[in-house]
């Protein structure tokens, strides 16, 4: 019976220099994708954490050794979806000068920022 672990472990047997795990879900795939990393293998995958830190974390409760992640892990990155507002119903307003700080803008400049003021689009 051909499992997603096996299925990783045959495209491994191959030396590939880079993998695909589509995702870690459990042990045994987590286990596989480390033990590739330290053979010199870059591994790519997701794991559904809310954050960057989260991944960490994540590793950890599927029972991988700190030691283990600290050894193969080189960077995570995490996607957080934007809201967009509705073209139909946002409204203009002038960014106060906590807000035109963070964009890096001087007071006195003028920043025109939108917000959501909700209707049935």
């Amino acid at each position: 019976d051909m499992t997603f672990a096996r299925g990783l472990r045959a495209i491994l047997r191959q030396d590939p220099d880079v993998v695909m795990v589509g995702e870690i879900r459990d042990l045994e795939t987590a286990q596989i994708a480390v033990q590739a990393s330290l053979t010199g293998h870059l591994v790519m995958s997701t794991l559904h954490t809310n954050t960057a830190v989260g991944a960490i974390t994540r590793l950890r409760d599927m029972g991988i050794e700190p030691f283990l992640i600290s050894s193969s892990l080189l960077g995570v990155l995490a996607q957080r979806l934007v809201r967009t507002l509705c073209s139909d119903c946002k409204e203009p307003y002038e960014a106060d000068s906590e807000q035109k700080k963070l964009f890096g803008m001087a007071e006195s400049e003028s920043l025109i920022l939108h917000r959501a003021k909700g209707c049935e689009a």
